[in-house]
């Protein structure tokens, strides 16, 4: 029941977000201007500041993740409604945060997907040196990022 539940939430934001495009593109063009942004404050004459990157890298997950992967309880009535009649649902609280929360993941993991080449690229940063460790930075990161994010949703 339990992962049913998280997964019909998970699969009505996703198609929410096919049709509409919304959140993704904010999130998306968020996180791109952000580090073209720093890639001109960062970069001087094709060579950027030393260590710059990763630490872009994160601004840019974390402010577009802000911007655009916000939760429902913050967006419209209409949002605000469905959350309310998702919550009537004889089904566990936990796994409707549940599908929420992998829905953010998704989206984060998306962005970032677009991301890490684009700073590892415009900043020569050797990210991709030692995948195994940026792989488990990103996940976990990520994963503390969106738990931190979809918490407002327990206040229901």
């Amino acid at each position: 029941m339990f992962l049913k539940v998280a997964w019909l939430v998970l699969r009505k934001d996703i198609a929410i977000e096919a049709k509409t495009r919304e959140i993704l593109y904010t999130t998306l063009f968020f996180a791109v201007a952000c580090v073209l942004v720093f890639s001109f404050a960062f970069v001087k004459e094709g060579v950027p500041v030393e260590g710059a990157g990763v630490g872009i890298l994160w601004i840019a997950v974390i402010f577009s993740g802000k911007s655009g992967a916000r939760t429902d309880v913050r967006a419209g009535n209409a949002t605000v409604e469905t959350i309310r009649a998702l919550l009537l649902v004889p089904a566990p609280r936990a796994a409707i945060y549940m599908g929420k929360l992998l829905g953010i993941v998704a989206l984060m993991s998306l962005t970032e997907l677009l991301l890490v080449p684009m700073v590892a690229f415009l900043f020569q940063a050797p990210l991709f040196s030692w995948p195994m460790h940026l792989l488990a930075l990103l996940v976990l990161g990520t994963l503390g990022f969106c738990v931190c994010g979809a918490r407002s949703l327990r206040r229901c």
